[in-house]
């Protein structure tokens, strides 16, 4: 009886030993406050700091919708939009985030002068969430590029209804349903596109 109890002994110290050393080595971490000091640091420009707290919370835990929009942003200030597009398209439809992930998604690619799949990114946006103003003033622009009147419109009426225009919003708005076109300054811009 005795060995016995003195072999469950030797089990239970070597366990809390194996735990003890387990915790030592890797404290517990308060996840949600590493990616808050990320967030942080990225606004900052301590990019190395990012890249270490995003391989870290990559080893600690599957990543979040959150971590997938820091990677996208962390890529984006790098110059990695394949990457970048690739960290966006995994936000889920469903999340809170998924229109901030499509509205990157499309600014990244009109950076690109890949003006049909921006506008397909913003529209996708815009059907999430309907109030994204930014969304709605990126379509003005390319509806404006374009002179797709009738999309314009709609997009200024949609803006008009979320916030105050601004006299330069309703002076182009004006200016682009009552006036011919000329195209020769845009032209530039418009082969991009093509």
């Amino acid at each position: 009886g005795r060995s016995i109890w003195l072999v469950v002994l030797a089990a239970v110290i070597v366990a809390a030993a194996f735990w003890a050393y387990r915790y030592l080595r890797h404290p517990a971490v308060d996840l949600d406050a590493l990616w808050a000091q990320a967030e942080q640091d990225f606004v900052s420009g301590r990019y190395d700091r990012v890249d270490l707290a995003l391989q870290r919370l990559s080893r600690l835990r599957k990543p979040s919708p959150l971590d997938y929009m820091l990677r996208a942003q962390y890529a984006t200030a790098r110059k990695e939009p394949e990457k970048a597009l690739a960290e966006l398209a995994r936000v889920p439809d469903d999340h809170y985030m998924a229109s901030q992930a499509r509205l990157m998604a499309g600014q990244i690619e009109l950076r690109r002068d890949r003006v049909r799949l921006a506008e397909e990114w913003f529209r996708t946006a815009v059907k999430l969430d309907s109030r994204l103003i930014q969304a709605h003033r990126e379509l003005i622009y390319i509806y404006g590029m374009q002179l797709r009147r009738p999309e314009l419109n709609a997009e200024f009426l949609a803006l008009s209804a979320l916030t105050p225009l601004t006299s330069d919003n309703v002076f182009h708005w004006c200016l682009l349903r009552n006036n011919s076109w000329e195209p020769g300054e845009a032209v530039a811009t418009l082969l991009r596109y093509v």
